[in-house]
């Protein structure tokens, strides 16, 4: 599997023993690692906040290769999403 990610980690397999690590080195970086560390809970964790992306195309490779940071904030996250517009107070709200 070819991952790019963000930020350092270090990945277990269920045993606990250190199947890859994302060292400041080779962040940013497409590294090819073992399909196991996508059964570690952190890999889960870092895929749903874009720290780390697992490459699935050859386009999307590409993309990655040219801006690795491009869609996450200084943290390697994804951008917190926009704070939703407060909503109107219902007829419950009113009649009290």
């Amino acid at each position: 599997m070819t991952i790019l990610s963000r930020v350092c980690a270090e990945f277990h397999d269920l045993q606990g023993n250190v199947i890859c690590t994302i060292t400041p080195a080779n962040r940013f970086k497409p590294l090819e690692v073992p399909d196991a560390i996508a059964r570690d809970p952190l890999f889960q964790l870092l895929v749903a906040d874009h720290s780390l992306e697992a490459v699935v195309s050859a386009a999307q490779m590409k993309t990655l290769e040219n801006d690795p940071i491009q869609g996450t904030n200084a943290e390697g996250k994804a951008p917190a999403s926009k704070v939703a517009p407060e909503t109107k107070p219902t007829a419950e709200k009113k009649a009290k």
